[in-house]
């Protein structure tokens, strides 16, 4: 049975441009663990306590995910500008 994930994504500082472009990186790398992007939406307005992205990612079920090879950490992706 595959596991069915919801993403909720806050930026940080108005930083939504920096996260987006993390989230394409990361997000290219689901379909390597046989994963699937279901959906991805962003905010177009409203305020920031509502998420800025909401992601839903189906991976593999049997536990596979659990398996996932490690990565090392983004820390690119934390500097600020």
């Amino acid at each position: 049975m595959p596991l069915t994930l919801c993403v909720l994504l806050w930026s940080v500082d108005d930083q939504e441009g920096h996260l987006s472009a993390y989230e394409d990186e990361v997000l290219a790398l689901v379909p390597e663990y046989g994963g699937t992007v279901l959906s991805r939406v962003r905010r177009t307005g409203g305020t920031t306590e509502q998420p800025y992205e909401v992601q839903v990612i189906e991976l593999p079920g049997s536990g596979r995910a659990g398996r996932l090879p490690g990565r090392p950490p983004a820390d690119h992706a934390r500097r600020s500008p």
